[in-house]
């Protein structure tokens, strides 16, 4: 019955609409952004009430999101799958006739609130990144909420990012990652940065889940205009299924509480201005700037919650040049 129910929703979750007006929708974005915001509606994480649901909504999720054929047209890439530190991850290089960089690399942390998502899911963004960086992209498929809450994802990263510095220098590693992934990919340079680990060259973080409370103004500025999240529907179950009775303002879980100042790789922040994040991106930014990191926060009109997973969006597509840059330029160093 929830396979059936969960099915039919996501789904209907993808075609039906509160079918804004198009006066109601912002002339400076592109056609496919506003043809987007016309059909979108929150995504339901409330359902589940069993691991089993969760899993059965994963899967669901998984297939419906999986756009990895469409950025195979793009930036055809290739992928093994290869344990490191432990850990499964999904390795992405493009196919191209560009000479690839070898010695250094990307490692992505796909998003989906800690309780769904997967590295194949976020292919949309770790091909288009290995085409245009020439790096191989190692996405980790960190363990889940519920069956492996607080800290587990944490402990999984780290320690793929621990056994990279047996490979790499910590200056030839940048971490990227999304949502829920952005977030996590901060608590792993704190970590890393509290057991004296060599630090990454650069962070680049899309649209961070940096408070897992409902914190922030556009928390409630927002409510009804953002699509693709909410936080009664969306965030909320979500949240309490990782957190699991740990601490909702620990720094690790929600990092816009951490202290930047001892040290903290450059950082890009890349968030819309219809996100239901974007106040607590603004408020990660400026701790970020008070802590004296070098941090950017790099605004995008009209753009909603990971909106650079869309493959067909230009702006998506012009988010992704940015982001690669800034990694790029990140890791020139003799």
């Amino acid at each position: 019955m929830f396979l059936r129910k969960t099915t039919t929703f996501l789904i209907s979750m993808v075609a039906a609409c509160c079918c804004p007006a198009d006066s109601e929708l912002p002339q400076t974005i592109s056609e496919q952004a506003r043809a987007f915001l016309k059909i979108a509606v929150p995504a339901d994480l409330s359902q589940p009430e069993t691991v089993e649901d969760w899993k059965i909504l994963r899967t669901e999720i998984s297939r419906i999101y999986d756009n990895s054929a469409a950025v195979q047209q793009h930036y055809p890439f290739r992928t093994t799958e290869q344990q490191i530190g432990g850990v499964a991850n999904l390795v992405f290089e493009a196919i191209n006739d560009a000479k690839p960089v070898s010695d250094r690399v990307v490692l992505h942390l796909h998003g989906g609130a800690y309780v769904v998502g997967t590295a194949q899911v976020d292919a949309v963004i770790a091909a288009p990144l290995a085409h245009m960086t020439g790096m191989q992209v190692i996405a980790t498929n960190y363990r889940l909420a519920p069956e492996h809450p607080y800290p587990a994802a944490l402990e999984d990263v780290v320690s793929v990012y621990r056994d990279l510095l047996n490979e790499y220098e910590g200056s030839d590693i940048v971490i990227t990652g999304s949502s829920a992934g952005a977030s996590l990919a901060l608590a792993l340079v704190l970590r890393a940065r509290a057991e004296g680990l060599s630090l990454p060259a650069a962070l680049g973080l899309l649209s961070p889940w940096s408070e897992l409370a409902k914190i922030g103004d556009s928390y409630y500025t927002l409510e009804g205009i953002a699509p693709v999240l909410d936080y009664e529907k969306t965030l909320q179950k979500a949240a309490k299924a990782y957190l699991a009775g740990a601490d909702m303002s620990n720094p690790l879980i929600s990092p816009v509480h951490a202290d930047y100042s001892n040290g903290f790789p450059p950082t890009l922040i890349q968030v819309g201005t219809r996100d239901l994040f974007l106040s607590n991106c603004a408020r990660l930014q400026r701790r970020m700037v008070t802590d004296g990191v070098a941090v950017k926060m790099s605004l995008w009109e009209g753009m909603w919650h990971s909106f650079q997973m869309n493959p067909n969006l230009p702006e998506a597509n012009d988010a992704l040049r940015e982001l690669a840059g800034f990694l790029s330029n990140s890791l020139e160093h003799d």
